[in-house]
């Protein structure tokens, strides 16, 4: 992917929270969770604001719901969300170029800054995928995050969470969007995804033996899309709003920070050899 110059944006914006989170928050919407002063959504979008290759930005969500809110800029295109994630997908990148790269974000990372998504871009120039997804070493999330708790994934490298932003190309994922929609329909019958995965990974996967390069041929064979899975070295891409705890964690790491994310910090130590 040629990312280093030239990307454009999606930002999923139209996730609603469990009762707990409404409770603490007084809000459905994930996009319109108090932050620092703002919203998430608000924040998200000032962050790939502040990224050079970022050209066009888009924001695919509950429309009314943020104009109640805030006033939707002329700088922003702004697409109503229709439902599924799939469906959001598609309406987000068939308001970008088919043939430039795609950085699709989800709005709820906010202890991300400018700095985690440049490094991300230049991680990614020159790799030869359609997607492209970051995945964190938990030895990085715990050392960053101790005691915040993520969901892992046993691999013959290493264990890993991800990332909740990835790079794309438009022309491939939309051209492929029907077969991604029946993997969807299957992901909850363990004999409809071992149709299409095989046995022999799904049962690696499940003991933690399946190795990171099997998997993304496996996924890229079934998806009809090139995937492809980047080790990446900073927590904060992991470190979204799901839940109450979620919340009061990261406000907690930013009130030790003054508001601030200490740009000292960056880049943070290389992944350890496996």
């Amino acid at each position: 992917m040629q990312t280093a110059e030239m990307v454009n944006a999606v930002v999923f914006a139209g996730g609603l929270n469990d009762d707990e989170l409404t409770r603490i928050t007084s809000t459905r919407h994930r996009a319109l969770i108090k932050f620092r002063d703002s919203t998430l959504i608000q924040l998200i979008l000032e962050t790939l604001g502040a990224v050079p290759a970022v050209r066009h930005i888009v924001v695919v969500g509950d429309l009314e719901a943020f104009s109640r809110k805030f006033e939707l800029t002329d700088d922003i295109e702004w697409r109503q969300e229709q439902g599924s994630f799939l469906n959001n997908l598609r309406v987000g990148l068939e308001a970008l170029p088919a043939d430039q790269p795609a950085l699709l974000s989800s709005c709820d990372i906010p202890l991300c800054d400018s700095a985690i998504f440049e490094n991300l871009l230049t991680m990614a120039e020159n790799q030869d995928a359609d997607v492209l997804y970051p995945i964190i070493r938990r030895e990085v999330m715990e050392k960053r995050f101790p005691g915040a708790r993520r969901t892992y994934v046993k691999l013959a490298q290493g264990t890993f969470t991800g990332g909740n932003a990835f790079l794309a190309a438009p022309r491939s994922l939309l051209k492929n969007m029907g077969t991604m929609e029946s993997v969807l329909a299957s992901r909850k019958s363990p004999l409809k995804l071992a149709s299409l995965f095989g046995w022999g990974t799904l049962l690696k996967l499940l003991f933690g033996r399946a190795s990171l390069t099997e998997l993304e041929d496996r996924a890229s064979n079934v998806l009809k899309v090139r995937v492809k899975g980047m080790p990446f070295p900073h927590a904060e891409l992991g470190m979204d709003i799901d839940k109450g705890a979620d919340l009061e964690y990261a406000r907690e790491k930013i009130s030790r920070k003054s508001g601030v994310i200490d740009k000292n910090e960056l880049p943070l130590p290389k992944e350890p050899k496996s």
